[in-house]
């Protein structure tokens, strides 16, 4: 099943955010203080959607809302993670996952509904799915430590 994620999930997130962590570029390590209070946010906006199969949530999908540079009238969002457990990945959990947020989204006001991936986690499969859905490249990221 798919939902909206509740505060009641932050502890499967929390624990979901760790193996997603280590697909990032980041050293340092997760704090789940800090994953629990980026989750409530994304709560709080309604924008967290979640996968939950036999009472437990095996994957997330959770953004941000703000504003458009150009025009404060128009809401935009932007994608935080996607995630779904590797075990749970045949069928279309994950796809599931991103048209529910992007439901969210739309709920929500906005607009423009920004995804993103990370070059070390499955790039070609993300990059054919956002296409096959209708999602253009518009910008391409580069992180470097300072």
């Amino acid at each position: 099943m798919i939902r909206a994620g509740s505060n009641n999930d932050l502890v499967d997130i929390i624990a979901m955010s760790s193996e997603f962590w280590e697909h990032t570029i980041y050293d340092e390590p997760l704090c789940s203080v800090s994953v629990m209070n980026m989750a409530k946010h994304c709560i709080e906006q309604n924008l967290m959607s979640v996968v939950e199969i036999g009472g437990h949530v095996v994957g997330f999908a959770c953004g941000i809302k703000g504003p458009l540079l150009g025009n404060n009238a128009v809401a935009t969002g932007t994608e935080i993670a996607w995630w779904v457990n590797p075990e749970h990945r045949s069928g279309r959990n994950g796809i599931g996952l991103l048209k529910h947020i992007e439901g969210l989204a739309k709920a929500a006001g906005i607009k423009y509904w920004n995804m993103a991936y990370m070059e070390s986690s499955m790039p070609e499969e993300i990059k054919g799915i956002y296409e096959k859905l209708g999602y253009q490249q518009t910008e391409v990221i580069y992180s470097r430590v300072l």
